[in-house]
């Protein structure tokens, strides 16, 4: 088993999945850090959803019970770049590195084993590059959905439309502009060019 160790601190390790536990430890253990609160974002529901609907991933997490009642959680390597990305720019890059440092301290023990092992770190790192994208597609997705969300602001009433303002289209249609052009002009909505062009067509005097 490879041993994982950020911040002096050993991340424990599950069938393959990390402690998220451990990480936390690592990271400094604030309150506003702990994973828990991280499995609470829309992101997260949606990127284990996702890792869960891919084949040959299987489960997100795993959970062992531990001493006094408590437990530990296990994630898959996405959620562990995922959740440090989530921590702090500067956790994301330890965590980054620590896995780096699994490469570069390998002792070349067996010549068939080094390269299973060199190859599973670029995958790493790949994997790594693809959740970051992932994850700023979610963001702007959010972002969006934000904003369509929003009430947007109805414009005020301006009273009935003048005869200057009457002049004023007529001069612009037959220059050639679009209502949309006219509306801005005078600073109207289109629906009230619209009605003084068809009063105007009908035969209605300006």
């Amino acid at each position: 088993m490879l041993n994982l160790t950020i911040a002096h601190i050993e991340i424990s390790q599950l069938d393959g999945f990390f402690s998220l536990n451990a990480l936390h430890k690592a990271s400094g253990k604030e309150g506003k850090h702990q994973p828990n609160r991280f499995f609470r974002t829309k992101q997260t529901q949606d990127l284990i959803t996702e890792i869960e609907q891919t084949p040959n991933m299987g489960f997100a997490l795993k959970t062992k019970a531990g001493g006094a009642g408590g437990s530990n959680t296990y994630a898959c390597k996405e959620l562990v770049y995922a959740y440090a990305m989530w921590i702090s720019p500067k956790f994301n890059l330890m965590v980054i590195r620590a896995f780096d440092a699994l490469q570069t301290s390998l002792q070349p023990a067996d010549d068939g084993e080094l390269p299973l092992l060199l190859t599973e770190i670029t995958q790493l790192k790949q994997q790594l590059s693809q959740q970051n994208e992932m994850l700023e597609l979610y963001r702007f997705k959010a972002g969006a959905l934000e904003q369509q969300t929003q009430p947007r602001p109805k414009r005020a009433s301006k009273g009935p439309v003048t005869p200057a303002e009457r002049e004023a289209i007529i001069k612009m249609h037959w220059a050639g502009l679009s209502r949309g052009e006219m509306a801005k002009s005078i600073d109207r909505s289109t629906s009230a060019v619209y009605t003084v062009l068809r009063e105007y067509k009908a035969g209605v005097t300006v």
